[in-house]
């Protein structure tokens, strides 16, 4: 019934708006058109007074076919004052002009079926007489005179494209307003005549566990407060659940996604429950002390039973089969009278952390050693230099036929090789001065090729595998050399019955992720070095020891336990990395990372000198607190020809470049001795005489001679122990520059 009585009034109102709505917006465009035609033709007259009163038909033309072009007009037609047609563009067949006009002189507007036409007559302006430009009232004798008319049509195209437009809309409204309408009207009813039946499918819903809301009409009975109160229920529930639910998830989430094992057994440690990282690494097991070792199960029980087995440290067998060591805690569950319903636990696996604390240690040793070698470095190396400096002096003065020469050769081979000792030690302990230079792995290795062929021997099968995109690193070759042959032996000695080694190269990037799983490596670019052999391999004890000094499993006066000692300590020094893999009969491969370096080699051949060439007559300047060095740098010098100084402090040299006869051709200097130092000590030199060169010298490590500053590029420095030969090569290279 509501339909039927809202329905017709709903049809009226929307045809009413409709042809009202038409009917308002036609007017306005037909007022639109007008005063468009209005103004298009005023203008048009306008522009043909000069045409017009000149009589010039190709002007008149000009004027109609502009206006012509113009977007909705149809035709436009110039008449002269007779109404004559004149000039005529457009459309063809046009009614004729309303006959009142030809006598008329005021603007006019027609509408036809298709368009409107706007007439307008055109004026010319005329002097009634003479006129005088500079009187004032000189316009009040100017007069108009009528010579035609323009006449311009514009097309009801676009009115009636909007009203047909208009009209379309507004049925489409109509037939809207009217689905709207029965729409409005069903939920009405449905409003007021259902609420009891909206209350018990409300109750069906939330039976099944969902949580409605009931529609209410504030018409205050019953229903409604009813309707109210369910709804209020309903909120309160489901604000519970959803709590609930999230704290639920919550907990599961988390115990998803901790990095700690977590599980629960019943009282037979049979297991019940565990978590994603308890099932990656114990897999489908059952009963969770299967996992441990045998001979401990019964007592890690008892512990257990007992709520003692807390932080344990644990070896287990993971689901890959490999021993893990764990942390791990297991919690009895008891009930308030008693009575024991299962254990919860959890474990982290340690695995990694005792390796990174064993190598930890294992470094912290050596950083020790290494200290202890570096201290011993400066007089030790003083030491060997004088014992190695006379001995040379003394053997060259000593016939080869004496006695003596002998003796005296056996003297300095001792001190050369405890010198050889020193520098290993320093190598280890990474305090050794370096003269590093940018080189190529792979053309470093295969000139070595040969010697490293010969050091082996026919029984081992050697290869080269050098990768040619291997790039530089920079290193001191020397060093570089002395790491390959010290593994090439070592290798040598693991294969006593033939074997192969295999020397590789190539360039690798370390990510991030690769390196948070290998101590003090850093991301980057790396040469990667790798040398492998066959032979019998080292046991995992042997394999923690093989870089300690002094450490060796050959026989008694087979080796010095330094040679892989110096190679960790060379290496370290370079900021590379080694890693070592080796199983007892599946031999052992050494991995060293070299950092990479974008510069290229530069090859500067050594100056070669004759014994003739190292004579000068120079004078030299020789500072240094230990007067053994001194007079051994002054013995060595002075039969060359040298003219030599001598100042065992920095105030004794400072009085020798004052004086004012004295010209001093190079300074020899100590790093590390009492006063200023070498350093300060050459600067206030030069500055006296600015063309003196400077030779520093010391037997203290790098890490000491480093906050001197005389390691910087460009200065020149020599290692103690001085080997005579040595010494005057270089001095000769630094003055002959």
């Amino acid at each position: 019934k509501a339909l039927l009585f809202f329905y017709p009034i709903i049809i009226l109102i929307s045809l009413t708006y409709t042809v009202t709505a038409v009917q308002v917006e036609r007017r306005l465009l037909r007022d639109e058109i007008i005063k468009r035609g209005e103004v298009l033709t005023t203008i048009a007259a306008k522009n043909a007074e000069l045409p017009l009163l000149s009589d010039n038909a190709e002007l008149v033309e000009n004027a109609a076919f502009s206006i012509s072009e113009i977007k909705n007009v149809p035709f436009v037609t110039f008449y002269d004052s007779q109404f004559e047609p004149i000039v005529h563009q457009g459309m063809k067949a046009i009614i004729p002009p309303p006959p009142h006009l030809k006598s008329a002189t005021d603007f006019f507007v027609r509408e036809q079926p298709g368009y409107f036409e706007f007439f307008a007559p055109v004026f010319s302006i005329r002097a009634g007489g003479d006129i005088d430009m500079f009187e004032e009232s000189s316009p009040d004798r100017l007069q108009k005179e009528h010579i035609g008319w323009v006449r311009v049509g514009l097309s009801k195209e676009v009115m009636n494209k909007t009203v047909r437009k208009m009209t379309v809309n507004g049925v489409l409204f109509s037939l809207g307003l009217v689905i709207i309408g029965v729409f409005l009207v069903t939920l009405f009813l449905n409003f007021m005549l259902k609420p009891l039946n909206d209350l018990f499918k409300a109750a069906q819903n939330l039976r099944d566990g969902e949580y409605p809301h009931v529609p209410i009409i504030d018409r205050n009975d019953e229903i409604s407060q009813l309707s109210a109160e369910f709804n209020k229920m309903s909120s309160a529930i489901r604000d519970r659940e959803l709590q609930l639910y999230y704290s639920q998830k919550r907990i599961s989430d988390l115990f998803e996604r901790v990095e700690h094992a977590i599980f629960w057994l019943d009282t037979d440690f049979k297991v019940i429950e565990g978590n994603r990282k308890f099932g990656e690494l114990c897999g489908r097991v059952s009963d969770f002390f299967n996992l441990i070792e045998a001979d401990k199960r019964e007592a890690y029980i008892k512990e257990a039973k007992a709520g003692e087995l807390i932080a344990k440290e644990v070896m287990i067998t993971m689901a890959e089969g490999q021993q893990h060591t764990i942390s791990l805690s297991i919690y009895p569950e008891v009930e308030e009278n008693g009575k024991l319903t299962g254990f919860d636990g959890h474990f982290i696996d340690i695995t990694e952390n005792k390796k990174m604390e064993e190598t930890m240690r294992q470094t912290q040793k050596l950083e020790s050693l290494g200290l202890l070698a570096g201290g011993i470095a400066h007089d030790f190396n003083n030491i060997l230099t004088v014992i190695i400096g006379y001995s040379d002096l003394v053997a060259q003065k000593t016939s080869a036929d004496n006695p003596l020469y002998a003796q005296i050769n056996e003297i300095r081979e001792q001190a050369i090789k405890a010198a050889e000792l020193t520098r290993q030690l320093l190598a280890f302990s990474r305090k050794q001065v370096m003269e590093l230079q940018v080189i190529n792995l792979n053309d470093l290795i295969n000139n070595m090729a040969k010697m490293l062929g010969r050091l082996i021997g026919e029984t081992i099968e050697m290869r080269l595998l050098p990768r040619p995109s291997a790039g530089n690193i920079k290193a001191d070759p020397g060093q570089i050399e002395q790491i390959i042959m010290n593994l090439a032996v070592n290798a040598k000695d693991a294969m006593p019955e033939g074997g192969s080694l295999v020397f590789e190269t190539d360039s690798v990037t370390l990510d991030k992720e690769y390196c948070k799983t290998h101590e003090d490596l850093t991301p980057g670019k790396y040469v990667l070095l790798v040398v492998t052999d066959t032979g019998h391999g080292m046991t995992p004890e042997v394999r923690e020891r093989i870089f300690d000094p002094f450490f060796t499993t050959k026989a008694k006066g087979a080796g010095t336990g330094l040679g892989l000692s110096t190679v960790y300590g060379i290496i370290k020094q370079l900021k590379g990395h080694i890693f070592v893999y080796s199983e007892i009969n599946h031999g052992t491969t050494f991995k060293i990372y070299f950092p990479e370096v974008r510069e290229a080699e530069k090859e500067d051949a050594p100056e070669r000198l004759s014994q003739d060439a190292l004579k000068g007559s120079e004078t030299i300047l020789v500072v240094d607190d230990e007067a053994s060095i001194r007079n051994l740098i002054r013995d060595t010098l002075q039969p060359l020809g040298y003219k030599v100084l001598e100042a065992a402090s920095d105030e004794t040299a400072q009085e020798w470049g004052k004086k004012p006869n004295v010209r001093i051709d190079l300074l020899l200097t100590d790093v590390i001795m009492p006063g200023m130092g070498g350093k300060k000590l050459a600067d206030s030199l030069q500055t006296l005489m600015p063309d003196m060169k400077v030779l520093f010298m010391s037997g203290y490590t790098d890490e000491v001679i480093a906050h001197q500053g005389v390691l910087a590029p460009g200065t020149l420095f020599i290692n103690k122990p001085l080997l005579p030969s040595v010494l005057t090569k270089k001095i000769r290279e630094i003055l002959n520059r």
